[in-house]
């Protein structure tokens, strides 16, 4: 079964469970955020003990995004915001001295050139913030975005970091809803996003099918989400104008397993 709808829920609510698949960095502690049934990909949150080292060679693309402490990926030494691409059949050496958390994504699909060889790094911070390509309709959120993972053949932005202004909302407070050909996965690093289903602020994750209708959306204090879209060409279709308020009240679209266990607002201090 593809991934189910999953707008939007807070992470810290799953408990850390052993990472004892071999695709899944045995040893550490993980937290699945999202797993497609007939590929296999997946999202997850993966914290890397103090002195854990491991070789493996994947039979996925792997995307990492580090969000605390620090790690090493084939000798290169990464810290928070850092993030790397490994190609698939990649033999690569995983190591961290004193601990970390890391995003990272499993796609069955690479989204770059398959031909391609070797780790591609990325130091975030020093990643410049760019303009182009942001819908009109979306003007007023004064989204600025880092571009993290480009594919070539097309050169769709696949993988980036948003950022969001603060005190942004729609003009009148309307604005029309979207939807996409391609799925999109978004998690909050921080600040707020108010929205149909809610506030999301950090720790928030949310994966949305193709064809989904969302926002729109508004910001007091500014928001930096990590945003991938998978499964397809990104389009901007608009539809029917929907009003917007900065205090929706938080009525996720879940699963119900995960409605049970973390369809409530976090209210901690944790990150993830």
């Amino acid at each position: 079964m593809a991934r189910e709808l999953m707008e939007f829920y807070f992470t810290q609510h799953l408990p850390w469970q052993p990472g004892d698949d071999p695709q899944r960095f045995p040893g550490t502690q993980c937290k699945v955020l999202s797993e497609d049934g007939e590929t296999a990909e997946v999202t997850q949150l993966c914290k890397l003990p103090g002195q854990w080292r491991e070789a493996m060679e994947l039979d996925f693309e792997l995307e990492v995004y580090v969000l605390d402490g620090a790690m090493c990926l084939n000798g290169k030494h990464m810290r928070r915001d850092s993030y790397a691409r490994v190609p698939p059949r990649e033999r690569i050496k995983i190591s961290s001295d004193t601990g970390a958390v890391m995003l990272c994504w499993l796609n069955a699909a690479p989204t770059a050139n398959p031909d391609d060889a070797g780790v591609t790094f990325r130091n975030v911070l020093e990643t410049p913030w760019e303009t182009t390509g942001i819908p009109d309709g979306l003007d007023y959120m004064g989204i600025r975005r880092k571009f993290l993972n480009v594919e070539p053949s097309t050169g769709m932005v696949r993988t980036f970091l948003l950022f969001t202004m603060p005190h942004n909302f729609p003009p009148g407070w309307t604005c029309e809803q979207e939807t996409h050909p391609c799925a999109e996965e978004g998690f909050m690093l921080a600040g707020d996003l108010a929205g149909p289903h809610g506030i999301m602020t950090t720790g928030a994750y949310f994966w949305r099918p193709k064809g989904v209708l969302h926002g729109p959306y508004g910001s007091r204090s500014g928001s930096l989400t990590l945003i991938r879209f998978r499964e397809g060409m990104l389009h901007v279709d608009w539809h029917d104008e929907l009003s917007f308020t900065f205090d929706p009240p938080f009525h996720p679209a879940l699963p119900p397993r995960l409605m049970e266990s973390a369809g409530t607002v976090y209210r901690g201090q944790e990150r993830f």
